[in-house]
């Protein structure tokens, strides 16, 4: 008679491996990844955890007093949330890797696959119970103390640790619904990077422009009038002033019992069906049908001299459409490869999409509020024509991974590989950023003047950038992964490179930004003297220049076309620079050697 339930001896062991692997894995982050994790418990985690926890001293206080009245309906709803932020992490960890066995083979042999997913949830029950413990423990240690309850230190555990329980047995089988969906749909297995992005820019879109509550007020709504809701009155036994009812408790802690088995066993017939099923084999030819390899060659052929394409009965795509009698055939062959690249493996760009994360959540409200800030039209600018220099062109030594022996071989020019990046950097990048700097201009106090020219400036930026961030990816080129998500590893661009870059960006396009928009150097100016007005007259008065700079722009008409100017031949003197470094390199590269200085 065979058992129906999964063997803790199994489960238990294949936990224990898991974790295992997981600790080995924190071995594998470099020493940035650890300052970026530090950097973020001490200025986020711990004053988020603090203010938290005061709040729970707080209200335990409220209570005891009689001074805070407890809006237990709202609570249900907050705890509704709650659940549902675990189930999403929990089936983005599924989707991402937790829903996968690795050496399935192996496993899927000796036990069987109920053992693997209470092995998998096991894992992952421990990993998020793990993190919640030490701040449920403190958040519930100082309300019991502010309320002076010592008991309801363990209903309020009991009902974290329930929320935690049923959020991830939640989110577990809807993760593998999702990587089921990708394993049997061609389509969905052919664009899934695509489809990826897709989500990630509507979750975006949604959380900056403040739709995030309204999209999930009906979920919430449902959940909080479930048994759900009632775990709050569970985490309120014990606490005074708070009419807790106890049947509404165990209701609650009784939905969970017996929703999370149910749940689990969903998970073990959506596991056994993603598992036991061979996956669907997307093919590898080309959107446009043109057949690729590896190292972005063509299946159609071009040869380093430049002959054009030999085939043709099928109509050819876009980009030879576009430039095929523009630009030579090597250097759409280079660019084609590189787009081939991203679309594929769109994540590996993700680097290029940071500064747009630093005011991301600010564009919602600021479109909301039908009036964009001066400067944020500037920053779109300046982020566009980085972007598009980092995107492609930072690291085109080591993106060429195990296919450099090859493209230094193939009889390419340096020249040509430098052309063939900037084409693929400038062709979506400089459109991108005139749309964005226009778009949002219309919307700021600028006049149209400004506008065209700060879309102008954006278009130079652009073309310099990208050659700016071959020169110096040349000269700071990353062989080596870098881990990207938990499961998935890429090569980037080195951390100097980044640096470097980006000081070079901002040194050749402050003439063309401070002469577009002098409303910066006053402001700057002013700041400066506000906090140097203590100190001798030779200091203070030194940011007065930066206003007097402001007031000069402000009455030379020219002053934009001097600046963009002095950025235009900054740019162009920057650029044959980078072009000589990027040419000497490339030409002088041996695998053996390293750069030819």
């Amino acid at each position: 008679m065979s058992r129906t339930l999964p063997s803790s001896t199994h489960a238990r062991l294949i936990a224990q491996t898991e974790l295992r692997r997981k600790r080995r894995a924190l071995g594998e982050y470099s020493r940035w990844q650890f300052a970026i994790l530090a950097f973020a418990g001490l200025f986020f985690v711990l004053p988020v955890g603090g203010a938290v926890t005061f709040f729970a001293h707080t209200l335990g206080e409220g209570l005891r007093t009689g001074s805070i009245d407890l809006p237990l309906s709202l609570l249900r709803a907050g705890v509704s949330g709650v659940m549902l932020f675990v189930a999403f992490v929990a089936g983005s960890r599924t989707v991402q890797g937790s829903g996968t066995i690795d050496r399935s083979a192996g496993i899927l042999t000796a036990v069987p696959h109920r053992d693997a997913v209470a092995g998998l949830l096991l894992t992952e029950c421990v990993l998020f119970l793990g993190v919640a413990t030490l701040p449920t423990l403190a958040v519930a240690t100082a309300f019991a103390t502010g309320a002076s309850a010592p008991v309801s230190v363990v209903p309020i555990i009991a009902a974290v640790f329930a929320l935690i329980i049923g959020g991830l047995a939640l989110g577990y089988p809807i993760g593998l619904v999702v990587k089921l969906a990708f394993a049997r749909s061609s389509f969905l297995a052919r664009y899934k990077s695509i489809i990826g992005v897709l989500v990630f820019v509507a979750y975006f879109a949604v959380v900056s422009s403040n739709s995030l509550n309204s999209a999930l007020a009906p979920v919430i709504g449902v959940l909080e009038a479930s048994p759900i809701g009632w775990l709050v009155d569970l985490g309120f036994i014990g606490a005074p002033s708070v009419s807790a009812n106890t049947l509404r408790a165990a209701g609650g802690i009784g939905t969970v019992l017996i929703g999370v088995p149910l749940l689990v066993g969903l998970s073990t017939v959506l596991a056994e069906r993603l598992w036991y099923a061979d996956p669907v084999q997307p093919s590898d030819d080309d959107a446009d049908g043109t057949s690729t390899s590896a190292n972005g060659s063509s299946a159609r052929g071009t040869s380093a001299g430049g002959e054009a394409p030999t085939t043709t009965s099928r109509t050819p795509p876009l980009s030879e459409r576009v430039f095929g009698g523009v630009v030579s055939w090597p250097v759409l062959r280079i660019a084609q490869k590189n787009w081939l690249r991203a679309r594929r493996a769109p994540l590996k760009l993700w680097y290029a999409a940071y500064p747009l994360l630093l005011v991301g959540f600010q564009i919602g409200p600021l479109l909301n509020a039908g009036q964009v800030p001066e400067w944020l039209v500037l920053y779109i600018a300046a982020c566009g024509a980085w972007m598009t220099g980092a995107a492609f062109a930072l690291n085109p030594l080591g993106d060429e991974g195990a296919v450099l022996p090859l493209t230094l071989t193939s009889g390419v020019s340096g020249r040509t590989y430098l052309a063939g990046m900037v084409l693929s950097g400038v062709t979506p990048g400089v459109p991108i950023t005139v749309v964005a700097t226009i778009g949002l201009g219309v919307l700021s106090p600028l006049g149209m003047i400004e506008i065209a020219a700060l879309a102008v400036l954006g278009a130079i930026l652009c073309a310099g950038a990208s050659v700016l961030a071959a020169g110096i990816g040349t000269l700071y080129p990353k062989f080596e992964e870098s881990r990207i998500t938990r499961n998935r590893s890429a090569v980037r661009p080195s951390i100097v490179a980044f640096l470097v870059y980006t000081i070079g960006l901002l040194a050749i396009g402050i003439p063309g930004v401070v002469a577009q928009v002098p409303v910066i150097p006053r402001a700057l100016g002013g700041l400066g003297t506000a906090l140097l007005s203590g100190l001798p007259d030779v200091i203070a008065q030194a940011p007065g220049l930066l206003t007097d700079l402001a007031g000069a722009i402000e009455t030379t008409p020219s002053a934009p076309a001097i600046g963009a100017g002095v950025t235009a031949l900054l740019a162009a003197g920057v650029a044959l620079l980078a072009t000589r470094r990027v040419v000497r390199t490339y030409e002088g590269y041996t695998i053996d050697q390293g750069i030819q200085q």
